[in-house]
């Protein structure tokens, strides 16, 4: 078919990735399920079109207490959503590593590319659909194409589809979940950032004080090269009142400065 456009600006009820009171609405009802309710809590989670953080729901002691029972493969799930892509549930599936997750719905599997799509995109603005083919599990360009655009719809990423390159090209994402183990790489990125800024922003300062100086340096000039101007006015209009030649009469600024020039 013909060239397929990404969306511009969605609609405004879907321009924002996730719904603030959903989410607040689930880490509500965790604060008390307990096993297998906090199992199938987590399940309606992962299904939810309006949740796409999961930090502090991962953070909550009954979701942290199914670690180690029968129930952990929910709670590594749920980490997996926070923080990993779809390439990674699938290697842990046929891997046989434990604990064995379980299958996930349509919706869910659905909302695991979509979000692998953000991880891919915070690695790389440029993306060729190849990457994102074998990322997502996705033969059918189509059925990418339109994963893709749903990611956009939902507000986790900016950007354009390059079909004529198979490229999505990435202008804006969405902020995932941070490990607590990347919190210090993050942290000393900002201190860099912060760094470049003040060094950056001296600089101006810097440029601006030079600017002020030559400006009044400039100006210094100019009226000393008025003062001298009227004092020569001065002299002329005496010589001519004593008889001493009307030529210097017309004397001009212009014709001051070139006098000054082969002066000087």
């Amino acid at each position: 078919g013909g060239p397929r456009e990404a969306p511009g600006t969605p609609p405004a009820s879907m321009s924002e990735p996730g719904d603030a009171a959903a989410y607040e609405q689930f880490c509500l009802l965790a604060k008390t399920a307990r096993g297998r309710a906090c199992a199938a809590l987590i399940q309606q989670v992962l299904a939810s079109k309006k949740v796409f953080v999961f930090g502090e729901l991962l953070a909550m002691p009954t979701v942290q207490e199914l670690r180690g029972t029968e129930h952990e493969a929910h709670l590594v799930l749920l980490e997996m959503f926070a923080y990993g892509k779809h390439s990674e549930y699938a290697s842990h599936r046929t891997s046989g590593a434990q604990p064995e997750l379980p299958d996930l719905t349509e919706p869910q599997l659905h909302k695991l590319r979509l979000l692998s799509i953000v991880a891919l995109a915070a690695a790389s603005k440029e993306i060729p659909y190849a990457v994102l083919q074998a990322e997502l599990g996705l033969d059918n360009v189509r059925v990418l194409e339109d994963t893709i655009i749903d990611a956009m719809y939902a507000g986790l990423i900016k950007g354009r589809l390059d079909q004529r390159a198979a490229i999505l090209r990435v202008r804006r994402i969405f902020g995932r979940d941070v490990r607590v183990d990347e919190l210090p790489r993050i942290i000393a990125a900002l201190r860099e950032w912060r760094d470049r800024c003040v060094a950056v922003g001296g600089g101006l300062e810097a440029s601006g004080h030079l600017a002020t100086l030559v400006h009044v340096k400039d100006e210094a000039e100019i009226r000393d090269a008025q003062q001298q101007l009227e004092s020569v006015k001065t002299v002329v209009r005496e010589r001519v009142a004593a008889g001493g030649g009307e030529e210097w009469e017309d004397m001009g600024a212009g014709d001051f400065y070139r006098d000054r020039g082969r002066g000087s």
